[in-house]
């Protein structure tokens, strides 16, 4: 899905920009006008004057919007001597080198594929390179030999029960199912994490089912974690209790989970700390009866929810999408229906009502979205950092005195 894109970049980009213009820019395209000058200047790299090859004299075409000068993209791209790549399923642009998958530095001569029948198979196969095809069946990371790597690459972490497979340092690593719905990866441990990544890049998990051996709400320890990550990118996965946390993010940048399921965990679906650039695409967070909340995001940015299923999760025990410190969420032509907390149950940590949406020093834009049949004490803490616009919200049981 590459071709060149050929559109205007900010001169100057920085996170404080955070209004609803922004947040539409960076979630799908709107069709907007907006006052605009346009006017030539010339632009001097180290003293010397850049000329573009689009251009006959020494000036390049800019525009000036709300006291920023915008240039033409292709324009950076030759100042830069860099290539400018449009990637329409990640909504990302890339200047100069392509990460992972996409990278035409990642030819088959440079991926070593492995086809894999066993846990044992899998396990020895991990590595930095590498893509492991995944043949139909039930992978039990508990039932094989658990040694640690020499180069420290693959460890067995102890946990309560048992032990948790960690994998560090490794980068350009794809984990594929070769049928989708058919490859399952499972511990027994109840305090061990299916996979817990550390310091990686490069990362796809595709087509792949993970959870916890025993009977569901009897685990406490995660599905997948990812710590001091990025570019990581799972599709076609299910995510299965009775792990606590369906995915656990800690300073993870460019992560996307896409037409993937996260289900029936414990304590919460979604825990993302310190991180950025985290999108959920046509993807379902559904059947969980956490003891927590269902999502919680702290101290991170850029997290988008787009044409997403989040329904039929029952009796969380705090509020229902928590946020801290995290200045741009986007919930966008998702469904957000038949989530159910009994009225009037005080949140056993705080003492105080749950609430739907409980934000601090966060922005919550919901747009295009249905909100139906849900229940809960209260529907929005923070008026102030919660928007809605062109919403269908209606038959949900929140405090009457409340009006969406």
């Amino acid at each position: 899905m590459k071709n060149k894109l050929r559109a205007f970049l900010v001169g100057a980009v920085t996170t404080t920009l955070l209004s609803t213009t922004f947040l539409t820019a960076y979630a799908a395209p709107v069709k907007k006008t907006i006052p605009a000058i346009f006017n030539n200047i010339k632009i001097y790299v180290d003293g010397n004057l850049v000329k573009s090859k689009k251009s006959t004299n020494d000036s390049i075409q800019s525009l000036v919007y709300n006291d920023t000068r915008y240039i033409p993209l292709n324009t950076l791209s030759e100042i830069l001597k860099k290539e400018i790549t449009w990637n329409k399923d990640k909504n990302s642009i890339y200047i100069g080198k392509v990460p992972h998958e996409n990278s035409k530095e990642n030819t088959k001569k440079d991926i070593k594929e492995v086809t894999v029948s066993t846990a044992q198979e899998f396990v020895d196969a991990i590595g930095s390179n590498k893509r492991i095809l995944l043949k139909p069946g039930v992978y039990n990371l508990s039932k094989i030999k658990q040694i640690d790597r020499a180069d420290k690459s693959v460890t067995w972490e102890e946990v309560y029960d048992g032990k948790e497979l960690n994998i560090k340092n490794v980068t350009n690593l794809t984990i594929e199912g070769t049928n989708s719905g058919k490859t399952k990866i499972i511990v027994s441990p109840r305090y061990a994490q299916i996979m817990n990544f550390n310091n990686v890049s490069n990362i796809t998990i595709k087509n792949i089912i993970a959870g916890h051996a025993p009977q569901p709400y009897e685990c406490d320890a995660g599905v997948l974690g990812f710590q001091n990550s990025s570019n990581i990118y799972l599709s076609g996965c299910t995510l299965y209790g009775c792990g606590s946390v369906g995915l656990h993010l800690f300073q993870v940048k460019e992560f996307d989970l896409i037409d993937s399921t996260v289900t029936d965990c414990s304590l919460r679906a979604i825990d993302i700390n310190e991180s950025q650039s985290i999108r959920f695409k046509r993807s379902k967070f559904t059947k969980h009866r956490a003891y927590s909340n269902i999502f919680f995001i702290m101290d991170s940015n850029f997290i988008t929810f787009d044409d997403c299923t989040i329904s039929d999760n029952n009796n969380w025990q705090w509020n229902f999408m928590e946020t801290r410190n995290t200045p741009v969420i986007l919930i966008d032509n998702c469904t957000i229906k038949n989530n159910s907390k009994p009225k009037d149950n005080k949140d056993w940590y705080t003492e105080e009502k749950v609430c739907f949406f409980d934000t601090d020093r966060s922005n919550i834009l919901i747009r295009n979205s249905i909100i139906n049949n849900n229940s809960c004490d209260s529907f929005v803490k923070n008026k102030n950092e919660v928007t809605f616009e062109n919403c269908t919200i209606e038959n949900n049981n929140f405090n009457k005195e409340e009006s969406h």
